[in-house]
Formats: C-alpha cells, structure tokens, sequence
C-alpha cells in the first residue's frame, strides 16, 4: 500500500502542521526540548490536549551530545509554554520514554518520536506508539543512520505504511486510518 500525502518535501514544522490539521484528537510527542513542535501541534489543535515526554533535566549524559548533560530545557519550555497561552492544553511529562510513563490505554491520534536518536531506542518507541497511536507517527531526523533500525521496523509492522515528507522527516501511517478516509 502507498499513500502520497506530501505532494511536496516538507520539513519537521511543515509536516507537523499538516498533520496537525488532518486530525482533532490528542497527540503525544517524545523529545520536546523547547516546545516548538507541541505550540504547532496544540494551535493547529484546540480542542486536543498535547503531551510532551522528555526527561529535560532528569536525563543522564547523553551521547548525542558528547557526554554533555542537558540543563535548563524544562524552564525554557515552561516559559515558552505560558508565553503562548497553552499551559492548560500542553502537559510535560520529564520521564523517559522507556517504560512508558503514561496510562496504557490512553490513545492518541497522533506522536512525534524526536528524542534519543540512537538505536535502539526509536525502534522501542515506534513499537509503543504503533500500540496506541490511531492515526499518524512523524518520525524526525530518519535520515540519521541510526534511526535505520526505527524505519526497518515501520515497513515491517502489518498495519503501517511508511511515507517520507522530507529527506529528514517521516511518517508512518496507521493502514486502517488510511482506508477509512480514502487516502490510498
């Protein structure tokens, strides 16, 4: 099954608001840093609620980062977050991903997986998602070599169908999602 939802090439924003208007219900982000992809997310979606899970300040050295720990994330992201009136409809979560931190039967239409780009941990993440996400999984850096791992497994999940947007940017469509609105 192919779908060509993105006539043209478009980048993490781009993606995000796209997506952002096809869909009404909740979204769950993993990675948030300073909010940017969740302020598009909630003003694209008033009525959803947004979830933001990222350790900020909780997580160890990371290796992206030469070992460097992260500082200060959680109170850039918070001002962000009241500088553009979202703090009722924006929640963070600073936990990691692994195990997931929230109910699971709580379902989303949408997530973003852009947190520790190394695998094997995107792969874990998209296994989760794939469980309770309805509608549409954007995955950001997939031109990153290890997030190869993460792509292998979304051609290989039955009921998911994989669709570039861009050169860094990707998105797995849920397939009964796809059939339901007619977009294959």
């Amino acid at each position: 099954m192919e779908t060509h939802i993105f006539k043209n090439e478009a980048d993490l924003y781009e993606t995000l608001r796209i997506i952002g208007a096809m869909f009404k219900g909740d979204h769950v982000e993993i990675g948030t840093l300073n909010g940017k992809s969740a302020f598009i997310m909630a003003h694209a979606r008033p009525s959803a609620h947004i979830y933001c899970v990222d350790p900020m300040e909780k997580q160890k050295a990371n290796d992206q980062y030469q070992g460097i720990k992260e500082t200060g994330h959680s109170a850039i992201f918070i001002k962000n977050r009241e500088d553009e009136k979202l703090i009722e409809q924006i929640t963070l979560i600073q936990e990691y991903s692994l195990p997931w931190p929230l109910p699971p039967e709580q379902r989303f239409d949408t997530a973003l997986i852009d947190g520790y780009h190394v695998h094997p941990i995107p792969m874990w993440e998209f296994e989760i998602l794939s469980k309770i996400v309805n509608g549409a999984i954007v995955i950001d850096n997939a031109d990153l070599f290890h997030l190869t791992g993460c792509i292998t497994k979304i051609r290989m999940t039955p009921g998911w169908v994989l669709e570039y947007a861009g050169k860094k940017v990707a998105v797995a469509w849920n397939e009964q999602w796809l059939l339901q609105t007619g977009r294959v």
